[in-house]
Formats: structure tokens, sequence, C-alpha cells
């Protein structure tokens, strides 16, 4: 199944649109409203209220497409993508703006949510055409991962290390905050491995690898990337292994 088909296949109804739309556009705009009222109120690194919305998204999609399907869940990152890009047009001062866009990106601030929000269209899209009875272990291991991996890393992270410093990619990362994406990595992974039909590994010493292999893509996926392989790899490897 090619790009277009995919969407034509999963594309909501009319009734859907009517009805869904103007809800999904409230919860969304609340999700991002949230997380820069979370950052403005507790003083919290945009890397955090940042990831806040992360989580929350990856969450929300993967409930969605479990119990109402691909449609709705289209649909949805539809509506996440339309508040990304109103958040991006109204700008610095924009409290959504200021949920999303690091300090540390300037003056590129923008260029680091649009790059995030291309990559996690394309890795979801890819996981659900390569592999669609589990693409949802790619939102969660996404979508928990990498965000907690953060949670913990900004605030907590002492001992900092730039592992694609020889690429000239000076991004700093800390093994506190790759400590926690290899744990939560590895949780998700224990809970929905034995859920999957036709396990034949133990389940454990199969969510140890995966769960180290996605805290090397964590650490070493180019800048903004991350989102695209976190989801492909992972789906992959469960898909090889597993199903």
């Amino acid at each position: 199944m090619g790009f277009i088909n995919f969407f034509i296949t999963n594309s909501p109804t009319l009734k859907q649109i009517f009805i869904f739309s103007p809800l999904f556009l409230i919860i969304v705009s609340c999700e991002l409203y949230f997380s820069g009222y979370l950052k403005n109120k507790y003083q919290l690194q945009t890397g955090v209220s940042r990831k806040i919305f992360h989580f929350i998204t990856f969450f929300s999609v993967s409930i969605i497409q479990l119990y109402w399907g691909l449609p709705l869940m289209c649909l949805y990152g539809a509506c996440c993508s339309l508040i990304v890009v109103f958040a991006v047009f109204k700008g610095s001062g924009f409290i959504m703006y200021e949920a999303m866009a690091r300090e540390k990106d300037a003056p590129k601030r923008t260029l680091f949510i649009i790059i995030p929000l291309l990559a996690t269209f394309l890795g979801g899209v890819s996981s659900n055409i390569l592999f669609p009875s589990i693409a949802f272990c790619g939102y969660l291991i996404a979508g928990i991962g990498d965000a907690v991996g953060e949670l913990f890393g900004a605030p907590l992270g002492k001992h900092k290390y730039m592992p694609l410093s020889k690429l000239g990619f000076l991004n700093k990362k800390s093994y506190e905050g790759s400590f926690a994406v290899f744990i939560f990595s590895f949780i998700v992974l224990a809970i929905i491995l034995p859920q999957i039909q036709n396990t034949t590994y133990h389940f454990l010493i199969l969510s140890f690898i995966i769960a180290f292999i996605v805290t090397l893509i964590e650490a070493y996926s180019p800048p903004a990337c991350d989102n695209f392989f976190m989801q492909l790899v992972p789906n992959f490897l469960i898909f090889y292994f597993v199903v």
C-alpha cells in the first residue's frame, strides 16, 4: 500500500469529519495550551513542556487507533497538525508556540517544530503501511520512551555527552535521560509484547534488546528526526521477531 492509497483507504467519512473535527481541534488546543500553561506557572524548561504535549499526542493517537480505527486517527493527526501550524503562525510570545519552541534552538525555533512534526507524520504513516497490525507499538515507544527521556534528562541530567559531535551536531544528551529512555521503553515493551499473538521469544529478553536499540536510536538520530526512527525501527523489530 502506497502513501496515496493509504489515505484513500483510511479517509474519514464526511459525517466523521463534521462530528469529530471540532472536538479534536478543541482537544488538541487544550493539550497544547495546557503544556504552555504548565511551563509558565512552574517555570518548566521548554524541553519538558514540549514533551508533555508529545506524550499526550502519541498516547491519544494510540487509543484512538486501537478503539476507533485508522480513519479517526488520521483525522486526529490532521487536526493536531493544524493546531501546531496555527501556533507557528502566531509565533513568538504565543503560549502554544512557546510550549514547543525551545530557546536553545534560536534562531531556528520554528524549524525545530516543523521537522519533528514531519518526522512524526512520516514515521506514523510508514509504520501503518509496513506494519499495520502493530503500528501502535511505535506510537507508545516513541511517545513514552522519548518523552520520559526528556522529562528526566532536562531537570536531572548532570552527565552530558554529544553522540553526534563528530558529524558536526552539537546537540547534548545526558546519560540520565538515555537511561530513562531505556527503562520506560523496556516497560512499554514488556507490557505490549505478551499481548501480541504468536509470541515465540521470551518477551523480557526481547524487550531488553529492543529497548536498548531504541535508546541508541534516540541518542544517535539526527536532530529532530528521532520521532521517525523511534516508530519505524521498533515496529520492524517486533514484526520480525514476534509477528
